[in-house]
């Protein structure tokens, strides 16, 4: 079975993103497309994903949740979750490994609704100083799947996945990572989610 997904996602909360992409508007723009599983994977912080999640299940859009991690010396990998719990404990682990500073644009996350919620201090788009084999051993552990840039490619913004005779769903209603691996396994060689 091949389902329409779209598994790199920024709100305006990922500051290279523009003003005004708010979860909403987002969600809005993938029920459009017709998209069935989305990912999404603000740089370096997954503070958007309890907006999302609700607003994607409202539109009947299968939610991923992670990020987009900047690791060390450039180094880049979409994270995914498929539950909301763990992508945002992992977040906070992560932005705890974020060099201090100031952005100097807002970075604000909100609710479903748009409202403001926070705002963080330190800037996301930034590289950690983790090197990216002890990131992606961190989302193994987590059950998380990590996508690595290689060869610069890139996916488009949606695109089709073959899970095969996976479900796309589990019994609790999140998302089978299983599919999700099966199908970026089909994926061509040096193909990046970034």
């Amino acid at each position: 079975m091949k389902v329409t997904a779209a598994l790199n996602l920024h709100t305006s909360l990922t500051t290279s993103a523009g003003q005004g992409l708010s979860p909403v508007k987002l969600v809005e723009q993938l029920k459009k497309r017709k998209v069935q599983v989305a990912a999404l994977t603000d740089v370096n912080t997954a503070l958007n994903c309890p907006a999302f999640a609700v607003l994607c299940r409202s539109a009947g859009i299968a939610p991923l949740f992670g990020m987009e991690a900047r690791a060390a010396a450039g180094a880049r990998a979409v994270i995914l979750f498929s539950d909301l719990e763990t992508a945002l404990s992992f977040s906070d682990a992560w932005y705890e490994r974020l060099q201090p500073g100031s952005s100097g644009i807002p970075q604000y996350y909100v609710d479903e609704g748009g409202s403001i919620l926070g705002s963080v201090a330190k800037p996301l788009n930034t590289d950690s100083t983790v090197p990216l084999p002890s990131l992606l051993r961190a989302v193994q552990q987590h059950r998380g799947i990590a996508i690595a840039a290689a060869g610069g490619e890139t996916l488009p913004a949606c695109m089709e996945l073959d899970i095969g005779a996976h479900p796309l769903l589990c019994a609790d209603g999140a998302v089978n990572l299983a599919a999700v691996r099966a199908a970026i396994a089909k994926l061509p060689a040096g193909t990046a989610v970034l």
